[in-house]
């Protein structure tokens, strides 16, 4: 099982974002410090203002800010809206196999699942952001 890049680059514009402070970046400054073509980033910026994730202001001055509090915010919350709800097996998608009330495997698929979640749903936002401007990840590019 693999993320898709759209996780992996959503991950980094919010943590971009988080560093910002509350001020709006345009998107050519986040394509630049994030390494995402303008183009995928749009798509992106996108499914995260759906997702209530970032806030985009419209307008000269305009441009996208975190829409919710960066220590709140999960790895977990940031993956799923980009990618849906996780799952690692049909087994516990709405519609479960046969085997469902007996089979083992089961078992094995859903604490691996709540394994990966709980994972995810550890890791803040604002630490991977303080952690990315501990290493100057962005800061050639931090310029709104």
């Amino acid at each position: 099982m693999q993320f898709t890049r759209a996780s992996d680059y959503a991950v980094r514009v919010v943590s971009y974002l988080a560093n910002a402070n509350g001020s709006i970046s345009r998107s050519q400054a986040i394509a630049g410090a994030t390494q995402i073509p303008e183009s995928f980033l749009a798509k992106i910026l996108g499914q995260l203002s759906r997702a209530g994730i970032v806030h985009s202001h419209r307008g000269a001055r305009g441009g996208f800010s975190l829409a919710v509090d960066a220590k709140n915010l999960t790895l977990l919350e940031v993956v799923e809206a980009m990618e849906g709800p996780l799952r690692l097996n049909l087994c516990a998608s709405p519609e479960p196999c046969a085997f469902i009330d007996k089979c083992p495997i089961e078992k094995a698929w859903s604490q691996a699942e709540e394994s990966l979640r709980d994972s995810l749903r550890a890791h803040k936002v604002l630490d991977l952001a303080s952690q990315c401007n501990e290493v100057h990840l962005f800061s050639k590019q931090m310029a709104s």
